[in-house]
C-alpha cells in the first residue's frame, strides 16, 4: 500500500511539472513570436510610400486620424534592415529583454533618443564606464536594454526611438518600410491614400498564422489534461488511504484518523511538490510571467485538494449505506 501510494504521489510531482514546462513552453513560444514580430500583434499592417514626407509628418497624421486610439508605429530602414525605429502612444507591451528594459511611452515624448539592441546586434555598440552606447548618424544613444536571444532576424536588430521633439522625426520617411498596429482597417486605408499607396499584410502575420496558430490551443489542452491526470490521482490516493483506514480502527476512529492525519500528509506533501516544481522550473525554464504558472499551480492545488475530500465523503457514504442495508 506504502508503495502504491509513493507512486501515485510522484506521478502528482511529474503531472505538477509537466503543467510547468508546457506553459514555460507556451510562454517561450509567445516571447519568441513576440521578437520575430517586433512585438507586434496579427492585426498589423505594412505600407511604403515614394512621397518626399518626414517621419514627423506622419506621426502627425496619425494623431489626427486616431486621436483616441493606441497605435505603435515601426519604420525598419530600407537601407540597414537592422535598423528599427519605434514610436507609440501608450505603454508598451515589453520585448522580452536578457538585461535593462524596454521602451517606456516617455521615451517617445523628449527630445532625447533611446536604443534597445538585439541579443547579437551588428550595430556599433560600445561601453565606457560601465554605460553601453550605439551610434547612429554622429550620435551616440544610450543603450537601455538588450533582448532575450532566440534564433531570429531580430536577434541581430536595433531599436531607436522616434517622436516630434527627436531628430529621428526629421529623417525621409521614403528611407522605411512602415507597419503600423493598432489601427482600424478604415484609418490604415485612409493612411495608406495620404502616403499614395496600399496596406497589406506584413510577411511575419502570415507566417505565424500558418505556422503558430494552433499552438496555443495544444499547449493548453495538455495543461488541462494534466490538471485531469492530478485529480484521477487525487481519487486513487483517497481510496488508498480509506482502504488503509479500514484496516485499523474502528468506523468513529478511522473517521477521525483519516482527516486528522491522512489528509493532512496529502495537503502537505502535494503543496511541496507544487511549490518545488514551481522553484525548480522557474530556476531552469524560461517564463515570460512566473506568476501565471504559479496561479495555475494553485488552481490545480485547489482542485486536487477538493477531489480527494469529495471522494473520501463518497466512499464513506458508500460504507454508511451498506451498513444501513445490512
Amino acid at each position: 500500500m506504502k508503495i502504491k501510494k509513493l507512486l501515485l504521489n510522484l506521478c502528482s510531482l511529474f503531472a505538477f511539472l509537466g503543467i510547468g514546462f508546457a506553459i514555460s513552453n507556451r510562454q517561450t513560444l509567445h516571447a519568441d513570436q513576440l521578437l520575430a514580430a517586433d512585438g507586434l500583434s496579427t492585426s498589423s499592417r505594412q505600407i511604403t510610400t515614394k512621397r518626399h514626407l518626414k517621419v514627423a509628418n506622419l506621426l502627425t497624421k496619425i494623431s489626427k486620424i486616431a486621436p483616441n486610439k493606441h497605435v505603435e508605429l515601426q519604420l525598419t530602414n530600407r537601407y540597414d534592415p537592422d535598423l528599427v525605429l519605434i514610436w507609440a502612444n501608450y505603454e508598451l507591451k515589453p520585448l522580452p529583454v536578457a538585461n535593462g528594459r524596454f521602451f517606456h511611452v516617455g521615451d517617445f515624448q523628449g527630445q532625447v533618443m533611446f536604443a534597445v539592441v538585439g541579443a547579437k546586434t551588428r550595430a556599433p555598440v560600445f561601453e565606457t564606464q560601465g554605460n553601453k552606447y550605439v551610434e547612429n548618424n554622429n550620435q551616440y544613444l544610450s543603450v537601455i536594454g538588450t533582448l532575450k536571444g532566440n534564433g531570429t532576424k531580430s536577434a541581430h536588430k536595433y531599436y531607436l526611438t522616434t517622436g516630434p521633439k527627436q531628430a529621428s522625426a526629421s529623417t525621409n520617411l521614403r528611407q522605411f518600410q512602415i507597419v503600423i498596429d493598432g489601427l482600424p482597417e478604415q484609418s490604415v486605408n485612409q493612411l495608406a491614400r495620404y502616403l499614395k499607396s496600399s496596406a497589406k499584410m506584413p510577411k511575419f502575420v502570415t507566417d505565424y498564422r500558418h505556422h503558430h496558430g494552433w499552438r496555443p490551443l495544444l499547449d493548453w489542452s495538455i495543461v488541462g489534461l494534466l490538471i485531469l491526470i492530478l485529480l484521477i490521482l487525487s481519487v486513487l490516493i483517497a481510496s488508498a488511504d480509506q482502504q488503509s483506514n479500514d484496516n485499523t480502527q474502528r468506523q468513529t476512529v478511522r473517521w477521525q484518523n483519516l482527516f486528522a492525519n491522512e489528509s493532512f500528509r496529502f495537503l502537505t506533501f502535494q503543496g511541496i511538490m507544487a511549490f518545488f516544481a514551481f522553484l525548480l522550473l522557474n530556476w531552469r525554464l524560461f517564463f515570460e510571467s512566473a506568476m501565471k504558472y504559479g496561479e495555475i499551480l494553485i488552481l490545480a492545488f485547489i482542485l486536487d485538494a477538493a477531489a480527494y475530500f469529495m471522494t473520501v465523503i463518497m466512499l464513506q457514504r458508500k460504507k454508511g449505506t451498506k451498513r444501513h442495508a445490512a
